[in-house]
């Protein structure tokens, strides 16, 4: 990879446990500073969406976890978050159509969890 300078080129990093950015390059079309900013707007913003599916779920509020949910899906496509991308469209479905409701606090978990993960990643390795 680089010569170690502090100056990461964005296009040339590699996919690591649970983020790819080659969505988000390829919009950015090469502008570093886009990338980082939206690395930086989507850091500050799933927290509090992820702690809004919680509180949603164990209120049942079925409407509302649909919303939350299809809320989320962008920022997991710009963060290439795919291992749980069908989990939250299945939260999304089975909210909205109230079924298989006992299957949503599991997918919730693994969607929190890889999030939390994915959440350090993104501090780690790319801001």
């Amino acid at each position: 990879m680089g010569g170690g300078d502090k100056n990461t080129n964005f296009n040339t990093m590699e996919t690591t446990k649970h983020i790819n950015l080659n969505y988000l390059n390829t919009i950015a079309d090469g502008n570093d500073a886009f990338v980082k900013e939206m690395l930086q707007m989507l850091r500050a913003e799933i927290p509090s969406l992820l702690d809004e599916i919680q509180t949603t779920l164990q209120e049942k509020n079925w409407h509302r976890l649909n919303r939350i949910a299809h809320k989320l899906k962008p920022h997991f496509e710009m963060l290439g978050i795919n291992s749980i991308y069908e989990d939250i469209r299945n939260i999304e479905n089975f909210s909205l159509e109230q079924t298989n409701l006992e299957q949503i606090p599991g997918l919730v978990n693994k969607v929190i969890d890889t999030c939390q993960q994915a959440l350090l990643e993104l501090k780690s390795e790319y801001l």
